[in-house]
């Protein structure tokens, strides 16, 4: 067995997909990374079902599928359908990949990995990441460490000012944006730099999250032709964002001129993206089709009758928050999208989810991205499927309705369906939504968003112009991987035990990732025999409530602005 010294460096740039990249690296923006594609090993990471962040981070922390590690999205359902907690780091019921490192004595750098606060203690630093109260101060471990990184570097930031959902509504909006991205960037690399020679970590994970957010809201400067687009702006934005790519590039050529020879060096993604072309509210869409019953109360067919005629959520946000953004309300944006989100949680007059009636209700998808729940008395208070024999039939009928779902300007929309057996295994599986929906590789993203957004079933896309696609991307250069390979095809769950492998530690018995061996050159894998022992299994000691009620809707409200909800 060969004694690794080297070192294992993971940059995880949230949303990475070829299409975007390579748009930067054919105009000469991304040197580093094209020399890394073209000298050391690249291909295509599956992600999570759906590719959502929460779920997707967490399958590659603990090598397992949400049926094992418990988080299915930003929100664990409870027995009141339609109410739903939201998730942290104690959600997971797995080990997480700095709990082997921390059983064998190996010093980490975790720099804001998702849904990992509360922050665990870590022979190194751990500082969470989203999902993190935006007024906590106990976003790191251990605490002094981090004191003297705030000294040095002053206050650690976690979230962008900018309103996401109203960005691309204005140019000097997405200017003062990109300009966010860069300062976070630059901070962000300047600590990661600092722990390398601070703590002298064997392995280091850092998280940017710039990417994913520029591939929402800016997905039309590679791709113009998805809108009536002015040539000159789209010109002019490129510019703008190219400068981030940039210096993305520049502080991974300076982790790299620091690496030894044995080290290891990963640019990974949860997730891939493309364009967003129209959205499938799946609410809207079940009641049409008879599957959601609303209440038999005055307030609620007043409701009902404004959004028949159009008084939606969507439509005061095209002619209020819109409007407001395209007259040039630039730097004062982020209080009018505030109060759009708050004005949507007060829900004073729109049809929303809580005027359902649930003892009537055959099936309703609450968070998430194609997700629906059967509305069974066996899960749900107030069910009102009793049987097993009604259950199935639901089951059909919703089935084979998403079978025939048409746009109506193209025709078929020809998505893909499955119930979460096939797509999970473990004991939380149950917890899963029973017919999950996607059609994300046309451009279609089913989704709810505040339960009634809008009263048509298919329609246009909101702001944003990207949204998240199934393959991810690996680039990685080692002395103990291929040289020049490409095509390399692999999920997420397979990381674990990976880079456990990679760096000479036991792989537990119980995961559902395996090891890519068509990484490895054959020197390593001929004088390396993979270990496999343990289990994955998390010791509980008892969840402590994490959130208060004014953080949890704080968090919903950014998560709303980043068109998770």
């Amino acid at each position: 067995m060969v004694n690794k010294s080297g070192k294992t460096i993971v940059i995880g740039l949230d949303g990475a997909a070829y299409a975007m990249l390579n748009f930067w690296i054919d105009r000469g923006d991304m040197p580093v990374l094209k020399e890394m594609i073209k000298a050391g090993i690249s291909g295509n990471v599956a992600s999570s079902d759906p590719p959502m962040t929460a779920p997707a981070w967490n399958d590659w922390s603990t090598g397992c599928n949400p049926g094992k590690h418990g988080i299915f999205d930003f929100m664990s359902i409870t027995s009141t359908p339609g109410k739903y907690s939201m998730i942290n780091a104690q959600s997971r019921q797995r080990k997480g990949i700095w709990e082997y490192f921390n059983e064998s004595d190996k010093v980490v750098t975790f720099q804001n990995m998702p849904t990992t606060y509360p922050p665990v203690s870590v022979n190194g630093i751990m500082i969470s990441g989203m999902l993190t109260p935006g007024n906590r101060h106990n976003f790191a471990k251990p605490k002094e460490l981090f004191k003297e990184i705030e000294k040095k570097f002053g206050p650690y930031p976690l979230y962008y000012k900018s309103p996401m959902f109203i960005l691309n509504l204005n140019e000097d909006l997405i200017n003062s944006f990109i300009d966010e991205t860069i300062q976070h960037l630059t901070y962000k690399f300047n600590v990661f730099n600092y722990l390398q020679d601070k703590v002298k970590p064997d392995f280091s994970f850092i998280h940017e999250f710039g990417n994913d957010q520029i591939s929402h809201a800016l997905w039309h400067i590679i791709e113009p032709e998805m809108g009536d687009y002015d040539k000159n702006l789209i010109e002019r934005l490129r510019k703008k964002v190219s400068s981030y790519y940039r210096l993305f590039d520049n502080y991974l050529g300076i982790v790299k001129d620091r690496l030894k020879p044995e080290d290891t060096l990963i640019v990974m993604s949860d997730h891939g993206f493309g364009k967003w072309h129209k959205t499938i509210a799946l609410n809207t869409w079940l009641l049409k089709n008879g599957f959601i019953v609303l209440k038999n109360k005055w307030i609620t067919k007043v409701r009902y009758k404004l959004w028949k005629r159009g008084v939606t959520h969507a439509w005061f946000f095209r002619n209020i928050v819109k409007r407001l953004a395209s007259c040039g309300l630039g730097a004062n944006q982020r209080p009018i999208g505030e109060e759009f989100y708050r004005m949507q949680s007060r829900k004073d007059f729109l049809l929303t989810v809580r005027d359902i009636d649930w003892t009537r209700t055959k099936a309703f998808s609450t968070t998430g991205w194609g997700q629906i729940y059967i509305n069974s008395k066996e899960k749900f208070k107030n069910g009102a499927i009793k049987t097993k024999q009604e259950y199935n039939q639901i089951y059909k009928q919703i089935w084979s309705a998403l079978e025939k779902l048409e746009d109506p300007d193209s025709g078929p929309i020809n998505g893909q369906i499955w119930n979460k057996e096939s797509l999970y295994s473990g004991p939380f599986t149950e917890n899963a939504a029973d017919i999950n929906f996607s059609a994300l590789d046309k451009g279609y993203l089913a989704t709810n968003l505040y339960g009634f957004i809008t009263n048509e079933s298919i329609g246009e896309r909101w702001v944003f112009t990207g949204t998240h696609r199934q393959k991810g991307v690996i680039i990685a250069t080692s002395p103990h991987f291929k040289s020049g390979k490409s095509g390399i095809e692999m999920t997420l769950k397979d990381y674990l035990p990976t880079l456990l492998y990679l760096s000479n530690l036991p792989i537990p018995v119980d995961i559902d990732g395996k090891i890519v061996k068509e990484l490895f050159n054959d020197e390593f894998l001929d004088k390396n025999e993979p270990r496999f022992d343990g289990s994955s299994q998390l010791k509980k000691e008892g969840s402590k409530k994490v959130f208060s009620k004014e953080e949890q809707e704080k968090i919903e409200d950014t998560l709303k602005g980043l068109g998770y909800l």
